[in-house]
């Protein structure tokens, strides 16, 4: 299959977390199409020593309720996922990890985003004393089964988060809800730690 000529793009609306570009027409008449660009982010699913899984429950206005959600952020400048996974960590959950891995990269939105997200596994998640979660954010530890449980009654929606389970199934061939700790780190231990942006 030919791929068509790419568009060009210019900027139609711009705010400091993202734009909307458009493209620009090659004949009168034409319709734009329009995409949104953003930093890479990281996602994170932190494991604590004993592989329950922590999460964060914040009020998202575009919904006009609380998500349950794993952590995310996106990437500092030229900050690498690993570094980006263990600082959205430390804000999000006032915990800190011994170990990070980069499980995969995916796109959201094939049909609308440009942004990557690094999907980041990280282990022996433990409190950071005398920390607290920034503000917005409730920590919320849940076992696994928990979350299998959240999964599927709906009340984990966040396609990361669910696209994690996927994920690991194809990178380490085991299922990261129900298999022993021990052996999911031991096969993550295969996996990249994740450099910079641009690494990926």
């Amino acid at each position: 299959m030919t791929a068509p000529k790419p568009p060009v793009f210019r900027v139609a609306f711009s705010t400091p977390w993202f734009a909307i570009e458009e493209s620009v027409p090659e004949t009168p008449g034409d319709l734009p199409h329009y995409r949104l660009t953003a930093s890479d982010g990281a996602i994170c699913m932190p494991f604590t020593p004993e592989g329950d899984v922590l999460l964060v429950r914040q009020y998202r206005h575009a919904l006009g309720r609380h998500t349950l959600e794993v952590p995310s952020g996106g990437l500092d400048g030229d900050e690498g996922c690993a570094a980006a996974a263990i600082r959205e960590i430390a804000e999000e959950t006032a915990h800190a990890v011994a170990d990070v891995r980069l499980l995969g990269i995916a796109r959201p939105q094939l049909n609308r985003n440009t942004q990557r997200e690094f999907f980041m596994l990280a282990f022996d998640a433990m409190p950071i004393a005398g920390a607290e979660p920034e503000a917005g954010m409730e920590l919320v530890r849940m076992t696994r089964l928990e979350l299998a449980q959240a999964i599927r009654t709906g009340v984990m929606e966040q396609p990361a988060a669910i696209g994690f389970i996927g994920l690991a199934s194809v990178k380490l061939g085991l299922d990261i809800l129900s298999a022993p700790m021990d052996e999911i780190k031991a096969r993550a231990r295969a996996l990249p730690q994740g450099g910079k942006a641009d690494e990926g």
